[in-house]
């Protein structure tokens, strides 16, 4: 433990695709718990990240403060991965404000006297599902992080944006119902050019 400073060391467990049977995993780790705490000179246990940054910083110890990038990844010789704070802030501005939104929207359609899901004149249903979705595609580790590739940021993008589409027809839709308007475009805003982005 000496490299981390103190004696509380966090053994981090799982990886892309694996640990997907929790019952033999937790199985196989509760044993290997008892054998590592059995001889007494090791605690081990389950923890979390809090857990852990409050009994670091239980020590007393000053840390260095860092002000750059500080996750790189090498995940094989001379291939690292960086930028993970950095990297693609359109996406992230775009995630963040689309995910304001979306709960927006869910809370309108919630107040909502009617059916959220409505069906517009070429059938498909207005609701948000597809932004739904959308989100939860962008928020997985390498989207969020911005270590996907370029053409793999550009389908978030698309989909977020056919998302918003969706969930703008629907919000449009509900406030039309609401304040008594046929035109549904005076209900919602112009989502105009992402100039900002």
């Amino acid at each position: 433990a000496a490299h981390v400073r103190t004696e509380h060391v966090m053994w981090a467990l799982g990886s892309d695709f694996n640990y997907q049977n929790a019952q033999h995993w937790y199985r196989n780790l509760d044993k290997l718990i008892h054998h590592i705490n059995k001889n007494g000179t090791v605690n081990a246990f389950y923890s979390t990240p809090s857990i852990y940054t409050e009994a670091k910083h239980a020590e007393g110890l000053t840390w260095e403060a860092r002000f750059d990038d500080v996750m790189p990844l090498a995940d094989d010789f001379h291939h690292y991965w960086t930028g993970y704070f950095t990297s693609r802030q359109g996406l992230k501005k775009y995630l963040r404000v689309l995910s304001n939104y979306l709960q927006s929207a869910r809370q309108l359609a919630l107040l909502s006297p009617s059916e959220p899901c409505m069906t517009s004149g070429n059938t498909e249903a207005l609701c948000t599902d597809q932004l739904e979705a959308a989100i939860a595609v962008t928020t997985h580790h390498d989207g969020l992080s911005g270590t996907e590739k370029q053409a793999v940021s550009d389908d978030y993008e698309q989909r977020m944006s056919d998302g918003h589409a969706d969930a703008l027809g629907m919000v449009g839709k509900i406030l039309a119902k609401m304040v008594g308007v046929d035109a549904v475009e005076q209900c919602h805003g112009e989502r105009g050019l992402n100039i900002s982005f």
